[in-house]
């Protein structure tokens, strides 16, 4: 019997279904021969849980950090707890949310490994994640809604109404290490929804790391994935299978530990009848976050019957070691190719290969591997955090026999190929994935970056880096070198037109976040022709601005302008000319409040994106257009940035003028002029479904659009508007797409008869508020702190001169943005 595979996969021929006969070993369902662990070690927890069943067990609302959002209500109701999001609990970005705890004493976080929740809704869309230890006060009107210092990944909660069990992932990861060295004084959960809704939990579990491993000294457990079975072993310990080792038999398994604190050495061996003895893996694992995957060539066993023998030791007798599903196999292969489905040539994609039933594939030798890892420590090298991969043209693997699900993706702008593939044993699988455009910007004039991505870099690594950054179709990828008050990461070793690396139309580049702190936020400089850094004047951002400006850089805010207090800094420095630029798509979300806000007291700012690869997902998932008209320069990118002719995206495609002029023009009109609006946002119907297109004037929608409408559909929706030139006024365009897809223009700024264009209903209001966020950090600086990331209280003098000046730009703006007369 024979396969095709889907029409959107261009087969070299079909392949032989697999049959029963090939061989596919799982150890983990064999009964072992011989088994032998130690017992648990002394002072693991007991499990902690609460069942809502009496008042006293009652979680409480955890009080938002802006204090203008609501808490969630929390009340008994029939043996549960009924946690209501509603209207009051919307964060800035649109959805609601709001979390819930429990004071705990002192808890060790590298003591638990799940929070077991069992709840129920009839609301969709609802995520549960695990949060632990309660910022310590609110914060300004501004700050986000989130309570907790610390969270894990959260799950979707069935929307069925019947009660389920969800086990949330309690451990920390690797890079987290700030705060999982801090005990846990509360327990939480965090709640959050597309729209109002209701969740009842009937009970929380709290389960310690070893308590799954307490029954039998060795065994078989489910760890995080029910279709993936590990086998344990409390070290010092071993479990022995009987085995025939098929003909190029491969053994693959992962090896894992609970703990950072008792690194585990790991032995894997085949002895014959004969007593003849195989070595076949020794390696000491003692990172507790992901596993080591392993594949073992054991042809050289072929046709042996053997007794495989899976042993671990370490010093902390007890300690639980895992050997993540083991599987004996005669290999398959897979071998892809991926081209241009319009120019027939290959091209470079992200790529996913996940095994039906579970599993992800093997790394192929054709992955192009950078060194990543959040502050700057590598944390990964082939495989994205999501167990994906960069791979140019082609790639082949030898995998275990079974069906394969392939992802192919490369940008907004492409769309994605899924699809299955049936991998027999002993033979090879053929496939051709074309990657289709349903959008050419570059085409249009417009080229995508992505201002924001960490990886250190020398010539040496520029061509691999170059390829992810193309394999997302990123056309000029930011590398930022960044800094704190200690030191600097990410080491860039050029700058300016020095560290441009270019091939066809595909460029990287050097920039700095730096300076960053948690005072007064986070800083981007782009395109400047050296590395500027005061340390001995570290809060003092100005300094840095105005020497990048003189460099040729512009400067902005990251994150937008929120985290990490950052609307403090945009009040100092956009008030006095410092600042060209804030990013206002990044984790998923577009968040307008503090754009909106500058530009409502007339100053421009223009709009860019960046991905803060690795602490987010992927490079490129949020990204900024730059129109360029014809060829990509390094010389033509940086002018047209820095004239505002962007727009970001995560989706759609904006094309936007008014009177024709295009994004970050200053368009000088007389009263009575008309204004001729043009929008257009362009989607993919599966991809990028449009939702809305809206014209925005001083932050209001004036005009707006769904699919449906005449004329209008979800690939392509449509504004003209003709508006009177009344007053001074920034004009922008903005849609939104599926899920967690957002685009938004720069502006232009209209000018009648030589009036700025600031919104004269709302500034003295905006005023005041920077005034309030100028008395915030007054404060903050007034109190000294032993916190190594508080250190703005050694400047307090240079800052409380800045903040002066500040509040005389402010009372002058006072007398000149008040409402007209």
């Amino acid at each position: 019997m024979t396969r095709c595979i889907a029409a959107i996969l261009l087969l070299a021929g079909c392949v032989a279904a697999p049959s029963n006969t090939q061989q596919l070993v799982r150890i983990y369902e064999l009964e072992p021969v011989a088994s032998d662990g130690a017992p648990l070690p002394t002072g693991v927890p007991d499990p902690m849980e609460w069942r809502f069943v009496a008042e006293e067990e009652v979680w409480r609302p955890a009080l938002p950090r802006n204090p203008t959002i609501a808490a969630a209500r929390v009340e008994h109701v029939d043996g549960s707890l009924r946690i209501t999001l509603g209207e009051g609990t919307r964060t800035g970005g649109g959805s609601v949310g709001a979390g819930i705890y429990s004071d705990v004493s002192d808890w060790a976080p590298g003591d638990w490994g799940f929070l077991e929740v069992r709840a129920r809704t009839t609301n969709p869309d609802v995520i549960i994640n695990p949060a632990f230890n309660l910022l310590p006060k609110q914060g300004p009107d501004d700050a986000g809604a989130y309570p907790f210092a610390d969270s894990r990944p959260g799950t979707p909660v069935a929307p069925d109404g019947e009660p389920h069990v969800y086990l949330l992932n309690a451990d920390c990861p690797v890079w987290r290490n700030d705060t999982c060295d801090t005990t846990w004084q509360q327990v939480g959960l965090w709640i959050g929804a597309p729209d109002t809704a209701s969740v009842e939990v009937l009970s929380i579990r709290a389960i310690p790391k070893e308590l799954p491993y307490a029954e039998a000294t060795t065994g078989v457990r489910d760890v995080g994935d029910p279709q993936r079975p590990t086998v344990y072993v409390r070290a010092p310990g071993a479990v022995e299978y009987r085995v025939s080792v098929p003909t190029s038999g491969q053994l693959d398994l992962g090896l894992g530990v609970l703990r950072d604190e008792a690194p585990v050495d790991f032995r894997v061996s085949a002895v014959d009848d004969d007593g003849a003895e195989w070595s076949l893996l020794e390696e000491r694992r003692a990172e507790h976050s992901g596993w080591s995957r392993r594949v073992l060539d054991l042809t050289h066993l072929a046709g042996r019957e053997v007794t495989l023998r899976l042993a671990a030791d370490a010093e902390r007798s007890g300690t639980v070691a895992l050997f993540r599903e083991p599987t004996l196999y005669t290999p398959g292969e897979l071998a892809i190719e991926i081209v241009d489905d319009e120019l027939g040539s290959p091209t470079t994609i992200r790529a996913r290969l996940e095994r039906q039933g579970g599993g992800i594939a093997p790394l192929p030798e054709a992955a192009i591997g950078v060194l990543w890892g959040p502050n700057d420590v590598g944390q990964g090298f082939g495989f994205q955090r999501d167990s994906s991969f960069y791979v140019d043209g082609a790639f082949s693997v030898s995998v275990r026999p079974g069906t394969y699900h392939l992802t192919a993706s490369k940008g907004p702008e492409f769309v994605s190929v899924e699809d299955d593939l049936v991998v027999t044993a002993g033979e090879q699988t053929n496939a051709t994935v074309p990657m289709r455009r349903w959008v050419d910007m570059p085409a249009r004039g417009w080229y995508s970056g992505d201002d924001h991505i960490h990886l250190r870099r020398s010539p040496r690594e520029d061509p691999l880096i170059l390829k992810w950054i193309a394999a997302e179709d990123i056309h000029v990828g930011a590398l930022l070198q960044m800094g704190d008050f200690w030191a600097t990461y990410f080491a860039q070793y050029a700058w300016g037109t020095d560290g441009v690396y270019q091939l066809d139309d595909f460029m990287l580049t050097s920039g700095q976040e730096e300076p960053r702190t948690h005072e007064i936020g986070h800083t981007i400089s782009l395109a400047a022709d050296d590395f500027v850094r005061y340390q001995g004047d570290y809060y003092y951002y100005d300094r840095v601005f105005d020497r990048v400006h003189e460099l040729g850089g512009l400067t902005g805010y990251a994150h937008h302008g929120v985290g990490f207090h950052g609307y403090r800094g945009l009040t100092m420095d956009v008030l006095r000319n410092k600042v060209d630029f804030i990013e206002i798509l990044q984790f998923g979300q577009m968040q307008l409040e503090h754009y909106y806000h500058f530009l409502d007291l007339g100053f421009p700012l223009t709009a860019l994106a960046g991905s803060d690869f690795p602490w987010s997902g992927q490079i490129g998932e949020a990204r900024f257009y730059t129109h360029i008209g014809g060829e990509l320069t390094f010389g033509d990118w940086r002018e047209n940035m820095k004239a505002g002719r962007t727009f970001v995206s995560s989706g759609p495609m904006l094309e936007f003028d008014v009177n024709g002029e295009m994004p970050g023009t200053t368009l000088a009109v007389e009263a009575g002029d008309r204004l001729s609006v043009r929008a257009r946002a362009l989607g993919h119907a599966e991809q990028v479904p449009l939702g809305s297109l809206e014209i925005v004037a001083h932050g209001e929608v004036v005009a707006r659009v769904e699919p449906g409408e005449s004329g209008q559909s979800t690939e392509r929706l449509a504004i003209d508007l003709d508006l009177p030139a009344e007053g001074g006024v920034w004009i922008a365009a903005r849609a939104y797409g599926g899920s967690r897809q957002y685009a938004h223009t720069t502006p232009v700024y209209v000018s009648v008869d030589g009036s700025g264009f600031h919104n004269p209903t709302n500034a003295l209001d905006r005023l005041e508020l920077n005034e309030h966020y100028l008395d915030e950090l007054e404060h903050e600086i007034s109190q000294p702190s032993e916190a190594t990331n508080l250190q703005a209280w050694r400047y307090r003098e240079g800052l409380e001169l800045r903040i002066e000046e500040t509040r005389r730009i402010i009372e002058r703006l006072k007398e000149t943005l008040g409402p007209r007369g």
